[in-house]
C-alpha cells in the first residue's frame, strides 16, 4: 500500500469521526432531560379544544397546532427501568420543558400553576424554550387538568409532546443536566464563527491580490458566520439579557434567514446569463417579504415567532427556483464552481425538505439541514486545508507573472508602433528637401525633439499627463501640416487638460486620421482634437472629414489594425479605459477615448 492511498485512507477515518462527531452535537436532544433516579409520567387522557378524550399512550402524536390541549390524569414516578411506583409524593419537585407553549395547571377546578405568562409587549405567550419547576403538595392523587396552548398560529407543533416525554423529578443531577443544557451546540456554533472570521481574513487577503473567487470567499464567510450564529441562538435556555425570550425568537429569525440568504448568493454568483438574472430577482423578492413580515410583527400585526411561519414559502420557493437555476449549469462549469454548487444546491434541498417535513408533521426542527450542513461543512473545511494555501501560492505567483507579463505587452505594443510612426515622418521629411530648406529645417529640428520625447516614452510604463501626449500629438500634426499643406485643415477644441492617460495614445489615432482617411481623399480635409470632462470620465475625441470606411466589413478587411488594437489594449489594461471609433463612407471617422476618474 502506497503512501497516496494511506493519506486517502487516513483522511476518509478522520472525515468520518468528525462527521460522527459534528452530527451527535448537532442532534443533542435538548428536549430530553432525564433525571438519574426517577422519571415521571402523566397517566390519563387527552383532547384538544372540546373534542373526544383519548388515552394517553407512547405512541401518541398530539399536535399542538390545532387547538388548546387539555390532559387530564395524575402524575406517577417510574423507575430507570420502566417500573412505576406510584404517585409523587409530597415536596417533590416536578420539571416541565416548554417549548413554544404554555398553560396552566388546575386541581379541582382551581389554578395551582403557570407554565408560562403573557409578554406585556407583544400581549401573548413568549417564545422560546424554558423550564418550569412545581412542587408537589399531595392534592394532586385526586388528579389533575392541564391546559396547554399554543398562541401563534405556526409555532412547535411537537410541543405537547415534548412536554410529556420532558416530565422529569428535580434532583442535583438534573441541576447539573440542565445547566449544561446546550453547551455543545453553543460550542460548535462559537468555532463556526470563528471559522468564519478566519476566512474573511483570507477573503480580504484574496480580494487585495484581485484573486479569484474572493467574493465567494466573502459570502462563504458570510454564510458560516450566521449559521454559527443561528446555532448558538436555537441553542436551549441561551441567555443574553434579562429580556432574552422575545429577542431570542427575532435573533433565532433573523440568523436563519440570512444563512439562507447567504447561500442563495453563493449559488447566484456561480450562474450565468438569464439564470442569474432569475435568482437575484428571487432573492430580491424573497428578502422584502421577509422585510414586510418583520416590519408587520413590530406593528403587532401579526406575533414574533409567526414570522418564521409566513415567511417559509416565499423561502421555500426561492430555494425551489435557485434549485432549478442550478441545473443547466452543471454542464458548463469548471470542477471548483462545480463543488461550491453541489455543496449550496445539498444545503438548500436540505432546508426545502425540512420545510416539507414541518408542515405536514413528518419531523420539528431543522433535521436534514443540520446533517447536511454538518457533513457539507465538514467536507469543505478538510479541502480548505488541504488546498487553499496551495491556491493562495498559486495566485500570488499568477498575480507576479500578469505584472510580468503586462510590462512585456507594452514594451512589444510600443515597439510596434515606433517603426510605422518613424517611416511617415522621414518620408515627411524627405518630400520637404528640395523644395523649402527652410522648411526642411525646422521639420528636422521638430522631428529631432519629437524623437528625442517619442524614444523616452518607450520607458515610460505609468500613465503620463494629456498635456506630454498632446505636444506629441502637434509636433506630429505640425510636420503632417507641411506635407499636406492646405489639404489638411488642424483644429485644436482642447477643453480639460488635467488628466493623464496611456502613453501614445492619441498620437496613433491623428496618424490614422491623416494618413488611411484625409490623405486619401481629393481635396484633403479637416482634422479635430478635442477634449472635455464629464461626470465619471475624460474624453478625447480625435474626428476627420476624410474618406471613411465600411464598418461592417472593418475587421474582415484583410489588414492588421494593430495600432488601433494597441491603443485599446493599452486603455484597457493600463487605466480601464475604452476605444470606440465610427465612421461612414464619404463623410469621415470618428474616434472616441474615455479615460475613467477613478482610475486615472
Amino acid at each position: 500500500m502506497n503512501k497516496m492511498k494511506i493519506s486517502s485512507i487516513g483522511q476518509l477515518i478522520f472525515l468520518f469521526l468528525i462527521i460522527v462527531v459534528t452530527i451527535i452535537t448537532f442532534f443533542n436532544n435538548h428536549n430530553s432531560v432525564a433525571a438519574t433516579s426517577l422519571n415521571v409520567t402523566f397517566t390519563g387522557e387527552y383532547r384538544t379544544d372540546d373534542g373526544q378524550w383519548h388515552k394517553i399512550t407512547p405512541e401518541s402524536r398530539i399536535s399542538a397546532l390545532q387547538g388548546d390541549v387539555t390532559l387530564k390524569g395524575i402524575f406517577e414516578a417510574v423507575t430507570p427501568d420502566g417500573e412505576n411506583i406510584g404517585a409523587l409524593k409530597k415536596d417533590w419537585i416536578i420539571l416541565f420543558n416548554l417549548d413554544h407553549i404554555g398553560g396552566e395547571m388546575y386541581i379541582g377546578g382551581e389554578c395551582v400553576h403557570i407554565f408560562d405568562s403573557e409578554n406585556p409587549r407583544i400581549g401573548a405567550f413568549t417564545c422560546g424554550e424554558n423550564i418550569s419547576a412545581y412542587m408537589i403538595t399531595g392534592a394532586e392523587i385526586d388528579g389533575i387538568e392541564i391546559v396547554l396552548r399554543n398562541p401563534h398560529k405556526f409555532g412547535n407543533g411537537n410541543a405537547v409532546n415534548t412536554f410529556l416525554n420532558s416530565l422529569s423529578l428535580y434532583s442535583p443531577e438534573t441541576e447539573k443536566q440542565l445547566s449544561s443544557l446546550g453547551n455543545d451546540e453553543r460550542a460548535s456554533g462559537l468555532i463556526i464563527i470563528i471559522l468564519s472570521f478566519i476566512i474573511c481574513g483570507i477573503a480580504l487577503f484574496s480580494t487585495l491580490l484581485h484573486i479569484p473567487y474572493s467574493k465567494i470567499l466573502w459570502q462563504t464567510a458570510a454564510v458560516l458566520c450566521f449559521a454559527g450564529a443561528y446555532t448558538v441562538m436555537s441553542a436551549p435556555y441561551t441567555i443574553l439579557w434579562s429580556n432574552h425570550t422575545l429577542f431570542n425568537t427575532y435573533s433565532v429569525q433573523l440568523f436563519g434567514f440570512m444563512y439562507i440568504f447567504f447561500i442563495e448568493c453563493v449559488i447566484a454568483e456561480m450562474i450565468s446569463g438569464k439564470r442569474k438574472k432569475i435568482c437575484g430577482m428571487a432573492i430580491a423578492f424573497m428578502s422584502t417579504a421577509f422585510c414586510v413580515l418583520l416590519v408587520l410583527s413590530f406593528t403587532g400585526v401579526i406575533l414574533p415567532y409567526d414570522v418564521c411561519g409566513y415567511s417559509a414559502p416565499f423561502i421555500a420557493a426561492t430555494s425551489v427556483i435557485m434549485i432549478v437555476c442550478c441545473g443547466s449549469e452543471f454542464k458548463k462549469t469548471a470542477a471548483l464552481r462545480k463543488i461550491i454548487l453541489a455543496g449550496a444546491v445539498l444545503v438548500l434541498t436540505a432546508f426545502v425538505v425540512d420545510m416539507f417535513g414541518m408542515a405536514v408533521g413528518l419531523w420539528q426542527g431543522s433535521t436534514a439541514s443540520r446533517i447536511v450542513f454538518a457533513l457539507v461543512f465538514v467536507s469543505a473545511l478538510i479541502y480548505a486545508l488541504r488546498f487553499i494555501p496551495k491556491s493562495l501560492l498559486a495566485a500570488i505567483r499568477e498575480k507576479e507573472l500578469q505584472q510580468e507579463l503586462q510590462e512585456s505587452r507594452i514594451a512589444i505594443m510600443m515597439s510596434q508602433i515606433q517603426p510605422h510612426f518613424l517611416y511617415n515622418v522621414l518620408n515627411t521629411i524627405y518630400h520637404l528637401c528640395g523644395k523649402d530648406d527652410n522648411t526642411a529645417k525646422t521639420a528636422i529640428n521638430d522631428f529631432s525633439d519629437y524623437l528625442r520625447n517619442n524614444l523616452d516614452s518607450l520607458e515610460q510604463k505609468a500613465l503620463v499627463p494629456f498635456r506630454t501626449e498632446f505636444n506629441h500629438i502637434k509636433t506630429y500634426l505640425d510636420l503632417e501640416k507641411v506635407r499636406f499643406d492646405e489639404e489638411l485643415e488642424i483644429i485644436y477644441d482642447i477643453k480639460e487638460t488635467n488628466f493623464f492617460l496611456p502613453v501614445m495614445t492619441v498620437q496613433p489615432l491623428a496618424e490614422n486620421a491623416v494618413k488611411h482617411g484625409i490623405s486619401k481623399k481629393r481635396g484633403g480635409g479637416t482634422l479635430t482634437v478635442s477634449t472635455e470632462e464629464k461626470a465619471d470620465c475624460y474624453v478625447i475625441t480625435v474626428t476627420d472629414t476624410g474618406n471613411g470606411f465600411d464598418m461592417e466589413n472593418y475587421i474582415n478587411d484583410g489588414k492588421s489594425h494593430i495600432g488601433i488594437e494597441n491603443v485599446r489594449q493599452r486603455l484597457k489594461n493600463m487605466c480601464g479605459g475604452t476605444l470606440t471609433v465610427k465612421s461612414e463612407i464619404g463623410v469621415g471617422t470618428k474616434a472616441v477615448v474615455t479615460i475613467p476618474k477613478k482610475e486615472s
